[in-house]
């Protein structure tokens, strides 16, 4: 349905689109059944990268058994369950078309990559897995993976169907994008300045590479 559902291309949205649709994209996540509804696993995207929703993020038997060593969630709450074997990474947004998501793209992404970088996988969730979930993961492609915003979302959507980031995040996303193509934007996404090297914030440990007591399992960049 989304985004191509009023104007077509997804460089050609504008905020005034969202007042031509019938359809909240936010009241349309509440709606929104499909057989991802039902799906106990994650969604896989790249061998180190998963999306899904926030039941996902609290069955320790379902990510253990696809792999999962560090939860990034996406949401204005907390998991009510944690466990002492992954690294969670907490990014405190609404879902609605005021939050400014794009503030947050080096640090997810860096994020990422870190966890892949020492061997483990990530599953990146929101509450229901389809718009601010799905924005950190189309960044993600974009940068580490030179994708364009279109061949991005047909991506992840491919995956997971349900996707569906709000018409302010797609508009971040295409800005962002405008961002990447007119500068070298993308190698200091790639790169962690000192001022972004990831800090231990609480001491239980986890595994991330197969090693017990690597890293901890709170992280702040």
């Amino acid at each position: 349905m989304y985004p191509r559902l009023c104007e077509g291309k997804i460089h050609e949205l504008h905020m005034q689109t969202a007042g031509a649709c019938n359809v909240s994209p936010i009241n349309m996540h509440l709606t929104t059944s499909s057989s991802d509804d039902l799906q106990v696993l994650p969604t896989e995207l790249l061998s180190h990268l998963y999306i899904g929703d926030e039941r996902h993020s609290t069955n320790a038997v379902s990510l253990n058994r696809v792999g999962i060593t560090a939860i990034l969630s996406v949401s204005t709450s907390g998991a009510d369950k944690q466990f002492p074997e992954f690294v969670y990474k907490w990014i405190p947004i609404h879902d609605n078309v005021s939050e400014n998501i794009s503030a947050w793209f080096q640090e997810a992404l860096l994020f990422i990559d870190f966890i892949r970088e020492n061997g483990g996988k990530t599953l990146v969730h929101c509450k229901a897995g389809v718009s601010r979930s799905a924005t950190i993961c189309i960044a993600y492609l974009m940068v580490y993976k030179s994708f364009s915003l279109d061949q991005a979302f047909d991506f992840v959507q491919s995956k997971r169907s349900i996707v569906a980031p709000n018409l302010s995040f797609m508009q971040q996303l295409s800005e962002f994008e405008r961002l990447l193509l007119a500068t070298n934007t993308r190698s200091s996404y790639m790169t962690s300045s000192p001022s972004m090297t990831p800090l231990l914030t609480c001491a239980k440990t986890s595994e991330v590479s197969g090693q017990q007591g690597t890293l901890g399992n709170c992280f702040v960049f």
